[in-house]
């Protein structure tokens, strides 16, 4: 219990008044929430929708499922389910939860994982090379940077970081492994320090961690993959909203919305992305860069 609320303590949901307000929620509304981690959003859902209403939590991670179970146990009307937001249709058709009327994505990772996982999320600490938001799978940031050949290395900076010197980068790994393992964060941030003076400004380096982070967790395919499914299993006119974090996930969401508006699926009802008001960001720095958009199914 004790580590529980430590945990809890770590999780600060963002945009929550603007995710309530696009909600548009009712007495009886069914939803499914895709990121639960500690439950902070589907706690003010259901302080809405509840006793009628009915909720679905989906999260990947076996800690914060914990989190999120303990921070709800009060409620009665939710299910809660270990796997992966790609997986939203099984998981919705083995709950009773198809034809849901709203479908939240929230796709920060959370606090509780760069600030006290022990899982390397964060160059701050000197923690193994792991990065895993599910625990259970086989891949970690470790065998990436370990045994991925040097153009697969760049194409990651790159492409997930988008870094300038992802070459440099890639090949400076390739030289230090030779010689010695890369095991940890700090040994990994060493190594790209060496590359250049501006990956001691923290904004680069937490850029390559990032990069590192989505490449593990291959968050991006996941991500394109279970937007379709999600629009496919909600119900008509019902809606769907997804929080953001950086601009690979964000144009993702942006061109998956538009192209389905523009076949006639979807409306758009955020001409422009929502982001976090002053006085939030001032509260809570890490949700400077969440981007909210919402559509409902036509």
């Amino acid at each position: 219990m004790q580590e529980i609320k430590k945990m809890e303590k770590y999780h600060e949901s963002v945009l929550v008044n603007e995710v309530l307000q696009l909600a548009d929620l009712k007495s009886d509304t069914k939803i499914i929430d895709v990121t639960l981690d500690g439950g902070g959003h589907a706690q003010e859902f259901l302080k809405i929708i509840s006793p009628q209403g009915k909720l679905l939590g989906i999260e990947k991670d076996p800690e914060m499922l914990e989190v999120a179970k303990e921070r709800l146990s009060n409620f009665k009307n939710i299910k809660i389910a270990q796997g992966s937001f790609e997986s939203i249709e099984e998981i919705a058709k083995e709950n009773g939860f198809l034809s849901p009327d709203i479908i939240f994505f929230d796709l920060g990772v959370s606090s509780y994982h760069f600030d006290k996982s022990t899982r390397g999320f964060s160059f701050r600490r000197d923690e193994d090379l792991d990065m895993r938001l599910d625990p259970g799978q086989s891949l970690t940031a470790k065998e990436i940077i370990n045994n991925y050949p040097e153009e697969e290395l760049e194409k990651i900076f790159k492409n997930f970081g988008e870094l300038r010197f992802s070459y440099k980068i890639a090949s400076f790994i390739v030289k230090h492994r030779r010689q010695h393992e890369i095991s940890s964060t700090g040994q990994l941030a060493d190594v790209i320090r060496a590359v250049s003076p501006l990956f001691n400004k923290p904004g680069y380096m937490a850029k390559a961690f990032q990069a590192l982070r989505i490449a593990v967790n291959n968050e991006l395919d996941v991500l394109a993959s279970a937007l379709p499914k999600a629009l496919k299993i909600l119900k008509g006119e019902g809606r769907i909203l997804v929080i953001s974090f950086h601009s690979l996930e964000d144009r993702i969401v942006k061109n998956f919305f538009r192209n389905e508006a523009s076949l006639g699926h979807l409306k758009i009802i955020t001409k422009k992305p929502i982001v976090p008001s002053r006085n939030e960001v001032i509260k809570n720095k890490r949700s400077r860069s969440a981007k909210l958009r919402a559509g409902i199914k036509i």
